[in-house]
């Protein structure tokens, strides 16, 4: 199938891109969740845009590859083993995600507001305009079939009198499937088994490309460049803001980059500022390598991971149609929330694909994982996911990206309370069999109330959970604050050791959102390059409300603030260092001078 036709008329070709010196008002390094909203919302502003990404254009259907094909593409790690999926293709996570659509809990954007100083985050605030934007341009719907995987969840929370609730979906009904009156008529059940895989085979899923990346094509303002790896971002150091003599900031200029297949480099000049939105991971090694500082850059790192409990709904292999088949239908339709505030888990189900299946379940004996194998049809997946408090780091080493993370004791603890209610569910939905991803665990059959019991006693004592852990959503690594003490980047996400330079993506989220994240970053994105627009038009002298110009001088201050002490503490450091040279220097000529009298005296003994 051709590529996407939202960049058919607004993209540059290879040989116009390989110009020594490209300019524009902004670049964009990143065409993911963060990188496409803030696209459109500048590009219509009338400001031209280049956006570059490593990945290529994805194509509707992935031609056939196979799941380790799939994974391969699309998965880093930690330096413990554990698994971290990534876009890497334009339109970045949301090209992976499977369809759930759900907006920050309101918990936690009180402890944004309150506790992290994030007024924007208070009810009623600019956050929430800007996810009433987000899900009208996603078309975000109650979902349109719960397939037999999710109905087993949801019967569980009933039986067990768990709170739950149906998750907003952004897939659209194929055409076909729609009756003469226009109206939907059923889902058909092979439509959406591998998109949280990257493919979209029927088109159904409403992605970044389709939405923001397409209306900033058609604004005629903005440019994209795929296969575009940016290896740096050029930043010069002069005082960039008159009124405060003395005050010297490190100023964005732009990125230098590489076309994939090409050694000759790319400049490309940013009149106005340079946007990072290149994902948690690879979003402070850029800023690392191009000499930006903070002793939280590339630090607090969540993973918000997940861990899965499988229970087998028959213990004799089914045919296509007697089985549950978890690869047919919407991937996450229902979300049990019983402890959504206690203890800031939950668990949701998920889609059904062997090799996944085949990686996440433990081997005992080569007979019992045949066994499974061959009652893939019956099998059904509850996974857990943490709000962790744990944090990781992302850092160079030797130029080489390492990722680190281990999981506190509170969060070990509170992800084996959820495996154990995971479990219990599995149980009151009549599964035959259940199994958690732990390597030592043989699982129970359930027909047994002795062995039962037993079993929930023991899933609460794995102490080797490590192991079982994936993460689909990263954040947190360049995170928000309304101080430089506290993060990278100030609130309207610019970075405070740098004059416009913004990062907007998931790094910058305070903390884990609890929920897939992707509707939390298009909604803060869009919040935040709202008040981007604003701040460059007010700089091109088109007025601005009192209250935007209020708070963006109030930033300035901060930021000056901030700079000044930065200055005082280079200072310090400069007239150490000469001190300690002058103190080592003089050292030494006294010991030169001793060794010196002591010879004399010696040779004239």
């Amino acid at each position: 199938p051709p590529p996407p036709k939202w960049n058919d008329e607004s993209a540059t070709t290879v040989e116009e891109a390989e110009k020594p010196v490209l300019q524009c008002d902004v670049v964009i390094v990143g065409s993911g969740s963060g990188g496409s909203v803030a696209a459109s919302v500048l590009a219509n502003a009338g400001y031209h845009v280049i956006v570059l990404e490593e990945g290529a254009r994805p194509t509707q259907h992935f031609g056939g590859e196979q799941e380790a094909q799939r994974y391969s593409k699309r998965l880093s790690y930690t330096k413990n083993g554990i698994p971290l999926w990534q876009g890497r293709a334009v339109g970045g996570s949301t090209i992976i995600h499977d369809g759930a659509c759900l907006s920050l809990p309101p918990h936690i954007c009180k402890e944004w507001a309150q506790s992290k100083g994030l007024l924007d985050f208070q009810p009623g605030g600019p956050y929430e305009k800007s996810v009433r934007a987000v899900l009208k341009r996603l078309q975000v719907t109650p979902p349109h079939h719960i397939n037999q995987v999710n109905h087993k969840l949801r019967d569980a929370c009933i039986q067990l009198g768990y709170r739950w609730q149906t998750i907003p979906q952004n897939l659209s009904p194929r055409k076909d499937q729609l009756s003469e009156s226009g109206k939907y008529d059923r889902l058909s059940k092979d439509t959406t088994g591998f998109i949280a895989f990257g493919e979209d085979r029927y088109g159904q899923r409403i992605t970044a490309g389709k939405t923001f990346l397409a209306d900033a094509a058609k604004s005629r303002n903005c440019f994209l460049l795929d296969q575009c790896r940016v290896t740096r971002i050029e930043t010069s150091n002069k005082s960039t803001v008159s009124k405060y003599p003395g005050v010297v900031f490190k100023q964005a200029l732009g990125v230098s980059c590489q076309m994939a297949g090409s050694d000759k480099p790319i400049s490309i000049q940013a009149r106005k500022c340079v946007i990072v939105a290149a994902g948690a991971l690879q979003t402070p090694l850029l800023l690392q390598k191009s000499g930006i500082r903070s002793p939280h850059l590339g630090k607090h790192l969540k993973l918000q991971p997940t861990v899965a409990v499988f229970g087998f709904s028959d213990t004799e292999p089914s045919s296509l149609a007697q089985g549950v088949n978890g690869h047919e239908g919407p991937a996450q339709t229902i979300l049990c929330a019983e402890q959504e505030q206690g203890a800031g888990t939950i668990i949701q189900a998920t889609s059904v694909h062997p090799g996944w299946i085949a990686s996440q379940l433990p081997w005992t004996t080569a007979m019992q994982f045949k066994d499974r194998m061959r009652r893939f049809r019956n099998c059904v997946p509850f996974i857990c996911t943490l709000q962790d408090k744990s944090e990781g780091t992302v850092r160079l080493c030797n130029g080489t990206p390492v990722i680190e993370y281990t999981l506190i004791e509170e969060d070990r603890n509170k992800l084996l309370g959820a495996l154990h209610i995971a479990t219990k569910m599995h149980i009151a939905s009549g599964a035959k069999e259940v199994t958690t991803t732990n390597l030592r665990d043989k699982g129970i059959f359930t027909h047994d109330p002795t062995v039962v019991e037993e079993y929930l006693g023991q899933c609460l004592k794995m102490n080797d959970i490590e192991p079982c852990l994936v993460s689909n959503a990263q954040m947190g690594s360049c995170r928000m604050s309304s101080s430089p003490a506290d993060g990278v980047v100030d609130m309207y996400g610019e970075v405070w050791d740098c004059q416009q330079l913004f990062v907007l993506d998931g790094s910058i989220l305070p903390s884990a959102t609890l929920v897939n994240p992707m509707i939390t970053i298009l909604a803060c994105v869009h919040m935040l390059s709202t008040k981007l627009a604003q701040r460059l038009r007010a700089a091109d002298g088109i007025s601005v409300d009192e209250e935007t110009a209020a708070r963006a001088h109030q930033i300035e201050l901060v930021r000056v603030h901030h700079r000044l002490e930065l200055n005082q503490e280079m200072m310090r450091q400069v007239v150490l260092k000469k001190t300690v040279k002058v103190v080592v220097g003089l050292a030494v000529l006294i010991s030169l001078f001793l060794l010196w009298f002591l010879d004399l005296f010696s040779s004239s003994g």
